[in-house]
């Protein structure tokens, strides 16, 4: 099975035939597979994005697709990584695969190799994955190696303000009979089937209350009205997931219109907009997928979101749909409706060692990641950017921008070294010089000025920490533990007290407490490297071998010819070959 990378939109757009051919006879086809969702969502894409694409032979037709979005994150130990997602995640209710049915036991398992063979990244985000539990089963065991570690994506919890404890695990649909009146006898309650009767009866006849579909001249009308209600619903709650959710809206609604694939119901009392519902015409699935609605929170009677519901289900019966999708979220009033359950789980794959594969970051991001690196020069986050820079010099050695962004954090940090010192900084001057040194070994003004503040550093050693040394020398590790942390709770930030503390645990085989309280002391101070070694011991005796060799690399790192940490990542390494050997 050949799979092809699609990454320019030129590309893309000559797949059209053959997608439409795929989504048709895939079973598991859902709308936010469809052409028109996918094509607009990549050609408006503000982010690098791929389509792998799975033909038999090198001029076969396609009979897979699996698009995919790159983004560049960071983390503020180990700097820049790339993460994967779902295509058209977080807006598209469903991902998934596209797949003929008698190629998914060839073409699944090709797009995990591909996926491991070609993108650099740290963790694959399988986000409201739609797909049955043998195509999730096909994929996933791919990525069922060493390298690799899968877990189930815990979703945030929701409460309502009714107090409904909300599990976005569940999707709820509603299979639609042939008739309507079939659908009001079969699958609601009494009271229910009254309420639809009666609501429906009133907006049918036009007299305070009217329905209009909206075509080709009301369109623009009826979703400025939605984003008028949404904005009002949401913006006062969560700015970000509003503005978020408006922006896509503004991209994807107006092409899905365009193309017939979007239904817009409006509410009317008298001559005012107070309900609008937005759902996705998929008439190769025979689906009407609910997508938002955005409502009069001040009207109460009629209730907009039920009589939108409502007159949306029966056009859908009317116009021969089989399935009215209500989305994620057991919300109770979803129930009314004769709705069934669905599960639909992510899943998160990610590198064991916490790093992109290949080292690297994706090539296809580096234009992310000099925007990180240069907001991050512009927080005075030195390392961070410098750690950018080098990362983006890794994947593209030539890369000009890199580089003279490097020099722009060596000239910036070798500025705030200096007012440190005057302002009497002196770990934290001590740290910029580290910092200019990491990117310019031979800086020598860093190197000298790094002297100096050692030099002062020492001489202002407080008493307590050479009482405490002197302990620690002898072998009298409680008095040690006692006198470290006198010294961290005047100065909870003294680096050396808090690695020494550290020290001590392990020397009295407290392994936790030494793993945390080394830990704290590196994220105060990233450049020791006997603290990186210290804290692999006692991964080591925690049995978490695979941590502890990021932390013995991490050593090795900041000190090359470093061998007591080079002979206990080769212990490991070697431990995991033989464990891999037949018996």
């Amino acid at each position: 099975m050949q799979v092809d990378v699609i990454e320019r939109r030129e590309d893309l757009s000559r797949l059209k035939d053959d997608w439409e051919r795929v989504y048709g006879a895939d079973p598991e086809g859902q709308f936010f597979l469809s052409w028109i969702w996918i094509s607009n969502w990549l050609q408006q894409a503000r982010f690098p994005w791929v389509v792998l694409a799975a033909r038999k032979g090198e001029d076969g037709p396609f009979v897979a697709f699996l698009p995919l979005q790159l983004r560049t994150e960071l983390d503020k130990k180990r700097g820049l990584y790339n993460t994967i997602r779902m295509g058209a995640s977080y807006f598209a209710v469903y991902t998934g695969f596209l797949c003929l049915p008698e190629n998914e036991a060839e073409a699944l398992p090709a797009f995990a190799s591909r996926i491991q063979e070609t993108l650099n990244w740290t963790q694959l985000h399988l986000d409201d994955l739609f797909a049955s539990e043998r195509r999730r089963k096909l994929f996933l065991d791919a990525f069922a190696t060493d390298g690799f570690v899968a877990e189930k994506i815990v979703r945030r919890r929701h409460v309502t303000s009714l107090g409904e404890d909300i599990d976005h695990d569940v999707y709820i649909y509603v299979d639609l009979p042939d008739s309507w009146e079939a659908y009001l006898d079969s699958r609601l309650g009494p009271r229910t089937r009254r309420d639809v009767r009666y609501f429906l009866r009133k907006t049918d006849t036009a007299d305070d209350f009217r329905i209009t579909v909206a075509d080709p001249s009301t369109i623009e009308h009826a979703l400025n009205a939605f984003v008028r209600f949404w904005t009002a619903q949401w913006e006062a709650r969560s700015p970000a997931y509003a503005r978020s959710m408006l922006a896509n809206c503004r991209d994807m609604l107006p092409p899905c219109f365009q193309a017939g694939r979007l239904f817009v119901p409006v509410l009317w009392q008298g001559d005012a907009p107070i309900g609008v519902h937005v759902a996705f015409i998929d008439r190769e699935k025979r689906s009407l997928v609910c997508f938002l609605v955005g409502r009069d929170t001040s009207v109460r009677k009629p209730p907009p979101g039920f009589v939108l519901h409502a007159f949306s289900i029966r056009w859908a019966i009317e116009n021969g749909f089989r399935t009215y999708d209500l989305g994620t979220g057991d919300f109770s009033y979803k129930y009314s409706f004769g709705s069934e359950e669905r599960l639909v789980e992510g899943v998160r794959v990610l590198t064991k060692n916490g790093t992109n594969l290949g080292g690297r970051l994706d090539r296809r991001s580096l234009p992310a990641a000099l925007s990180w690196t240069r907001r991050l020069l512009s927080e005075g986050r030195f390392d961070l950017a410098a750690t950018g820079c080098k990362q983006v010099l890794a994947a593209a050695p030539d890369n000009a921008e890199a580089e003279a962004l490097l020099r722009q954090v060596e000239t910036a940090a070798a500025k705030r070294a200096l007012e440190l010192r005057r302002e009497g900084k002196l770990a934290e001057a001590a740290q910029a010089c580290r910092q200019i040194l990491e990117v310019d070994p031979g800086h020598a003004d860093a190197r000298r000025l790094l002297k100096e503040l050692e030099a002062e550093q020492q001489r202002r050693v407080p008493a307590g920490l050479i009482e405490a040394k002197g302990f620690h020398q002898r072998g009298q590790t409680s008095e040690a533990e006692n006198a470290y942390r006198a010294i961290l709770k005047a100065d909870p930030n003294h680096v050396e007290a808090a690695y020494l503390l550290g020290v001590v645990f392990l020397q009295q085989r407290k392994f936790e407490s030494a793993e945390r309280q080394i830990g704290r002391a590196i994220g105060l101070q990233p450049n020791i490297a006997a603290a990186h070694y210290n804290r692999g011991l006692a991964l080591m005796y925690l049995n978490r071998r695979e941590e502890a060799l990021a932390s013995f690399n991490s050593a090795i790192k900041l000190r090359p010819d470093y061998d007591l940490a080079i002979t206990q990542r080769d212990n490991i390494v070697r431990a995991s070959e033989a464990s891999r050997l037949p018996g």
